[in-house]
């Protein structure tokens, strides 16, 4: 079934035979959904930071923090496609977590 927990950024939703994904949202409903983590659990920061902690230290912190550094050399801090490129090295997406977190934390 269908609920409200199964829309998030980069979610697949089958309806009627057609396959939507979920590619963007306004930020009222980011906000929204950060409020509800019960609903939306790709939402709530505390156990996406927790699950990605698990990840990155089950690995090597230090390679993790060097390559870090070297994406937030020029500007001093990550984009949003430098954090997604960062996680994504260290199969972080197979925790499972959306893309979600990413985008609400930098808006």
């Amino acid at each position: 079934p269908i609920t409200p927990g199964s829309f998030f950024i980069g979610a697949e939703i089958a309806i009627q035979g057609y396959v939507f994904v979920v590619t963007d949202s306004d930020d009222s409903t980011l906000k929204y959904m950060e409020t509800e983590p019960g609903t939306f659990p790709y939402s709530d920061y505390n156990s996406v930071i927790t699950k990605w902690g698990r990840v990155i230290a089950a690995n090597d912190v230090s390679e993790f923090e060097q390559k870090a550094s070297k994406m937030a050399a020029d500007t001093g801090a990550l984009s949003l496609s430098d954090v997604k490129s960062l996680l994504s090295d260290y199969q972080v997406r197979a925790v499972p977590i959306s893309p979600l977190p990413c985008e609400t934390r930098a808006k």
